[in-house]
């Protein structure tokens, strides 16, 4: 991959296409579909790095 700057570049394109999309395709769709739950849900979970322990929804 370091090899080739074509290929970082696509990479790079391909990724910031798809983050863009979860967040103004995507998530505005959950919310509607899911309401408060899934807002309760993107408070508790980090977009990009994972939590070092698992949330658990209060109901479960």
């Amino acid at each position: 991959m370091f090899g080739s700057y074509p290929l970082i570049g696509w990479f790079v394109l391909f990724t910031t296409i798809n983050y863009t999309y979860f967040i103004v395709g995507e998530e505005p769709l959950l919310t509607k579909k899911f309401g408060e739950e899934y807002k309760e849900y993107k408070r508790n979970v980090p977009r990009l790095i994972p939590r070092k322990t698992p949330w658990k929804p209060n109901g479960q």
